[in-house]
């Protein structure tokens, strides 16, 4: 294969946009959604977007297995300072919005609850990420519910510090779990 041609393929591959949409819904019917654009072109099948049918529910006994400790080293490591950083420099945050439906059986505590909410929401959108929160009281007590959307763009090139930065903290993390294990026996 020409070295030449092969090397416009790597570049045109890191420098190819990526789009990714995540919606995450908790309340009455969890479920998340996952999308992702390559160069403008749809990786799933067109639909409005805010239909809940491309939803997958989340089910309580899958959650619990994803939350035990074993599995969360990973995402700690993901929210650790130097990966943070590198992920912040490569992505950009085109849409951060927050959905949420207060419905409790008493309508006192559905209006406390919002009034709450309320006031912690006003200092959030103020910041330089693009949130957007809306709020909604709903004094049937259905039941609440939080639908977070997030869409997010990125250079697949970028992810390179962020994954050397991920890299590093997990070495750290083992070589500290082997020094544990040998001070104790």
């Amino acid at each position: 294969m020409n070295m030449y041609f092969f090397s416009l393929l790597v570049y045109l591959v890191l420098i190819t946009p990526v789009r990714i949409s995540l919606r995450l819904r908790t309340g009455r019917r969890p479920g998340y959604m996952l999308r992702l654009q390559a160069a403008g072109l749809p990786f799933y099948r067109r639909r409005r977007d805010e239909d809940a049918g491309d939803e997958k529910p989340i089910r309580q006994q899958d959650m619990t297995e994803q939350l035990k400790p074993e599995n969360l080293r990973m995402l700690r490591t993901l929210l650790s300072r130097p990966v943070r950083s590198a992920l912040r420099r490569a992505v950009r945050v085109e849409v951060l919005s927050c959905y949420v439906s207060v419905s409790e059986p008493d309508a006192a505590r559905t209006a406390l609850i919002y009034g709450a909410l309320r006031a912690a929401a006003l200092p959030l959108c103020s910041g330089r990420l693009p949130l957007r929160i809306h709020l909604h009281a709903d004094h049937r007590g259905q039941g609440s519910e939080v639908l977070i959307r997030c869409i997010i763009s990125l250079r697949l090139g970028s992810l390179f510090p962020a994954a050397v930065a991920w890299l590093r903290q997990q070495r750290r993390a083992a070589s500290s779990k082997e020094e544990e294990y040998a001070a104790s026996h």
